[in-house]
């Protein structure tokens, strides 16, 4: 009881950081642990939708789980957020090639 306590304000004080649930969800995906991974981009896309690399993070997730158009359509959303990011140009690149 007392465990899961600590666990949930663990987490909630992780999902108020967005910068923590990039770099979470970038080590997750780079450890091959896709299923965390979806996991912690669907909550930092919900909670900050406005920034830019988590749909970009998204994106790259979709890709490795074989996704392609979830991919593109992640990819698309990071662009029209930030157009002058050139690397979303090249992950744009990479999903229209898989």
């Amino acid at each position: 009881m007392l465990g899961n306590l600590f666990m949930n304000k663990v987490e909630n004080r992780i999902s108020s950081n967005p910068q923590h649930l990039l770099q979470l969800a970038w080590q997750q995906l780079e450890a091959g642990n896709l299923k965390p991974a979806v996991i912690t981009c669907q909550s930092l896309n919900n909670e900050y939708p406005q920034i830019f690399e988590g749909w970009a993070v998204s994106s790259q997730v979709a890709l490795r789980l074989g996704n392609a158009e979830k991919s593109l359509n992640f990819i698309e959303r990071a662009i029209t957020l930030k157009s002058d990011e050139g690397p979303l140009f090249f992950f744009k690149a990479q999903t229209l090639l898989a």
